[in-house]
This record gives structure tokens, C-alpha cells and sequence, in this order.
């Protein structure tokens, strides 16, 4: 699909609380990747899966004109949108 955004999103903790981060890689339709991710010295699991899902939502609002697929391996970030 023309202007088809997929966005995977994932947050991990070392020792929770601890130590970790938040990543997402975009594909655009013309198969073009671009990759942002920031650490913290002091967070949690949970909260680095939701500033993940954040991020790509924000990059979705700024950069989505056509379909955006936005992928997390996360049941607590998939439920806190389907339920």
C-alpha cells in the first residue's frame, strides 16, 4: 500500500527495576528503515514497553499519511488497546 507505515516496538529492564530502554524500527512502503531506541539508568519493564508504543504512535502522527501497522510483542501494551 502506498504510504504504508509498519512500526515494531519494544521495551526491556535488566533486574526490574533496573537498567533499560525503549526501541522502535519503522519500514516505510519504499522499504526504507529508520531505528530510534534511548536508555535509562533506572525504569521498569512496563514502562519502557509503553514509551516504546508512545514513540511509534508520535512517529505514526507525524510521519503516517496512508496505513500504519504498529507491531509489539507485548501482551500487557496489546491489551491495554484491544480491551
Amino acid at each position: 500500500m502506498k504510504n504504508e507505515l509498519n512500526i515494531y516496538t519494544d521495551g526491556s529492564c535488566l533486574n526490574n527495576p533496573g537498567a533499560g530502554g525503549w526501541g522502535i524500527v519503522v519500514i516505510k512502503h519504499d522499504g526504507s528503515i529508520e531505528e530510534y531506541s534511548k536508555g535509562f539508568t533506572l525504569t521498569t519493564n512496563s514502562r519502557m514497553e509503553m514509551k516504546a508504543m508512545y514513540m511509534a504512535l508520535k512517529y505514526a502522527e507525524k510521519h503516517g499519511k496512508g496505513e500504519v501497522n504498529i507491531h509489539s510483542d507485548s501482551n500487557f501494551i496489546i491489551q491495554a488497546f484491544t480491551k
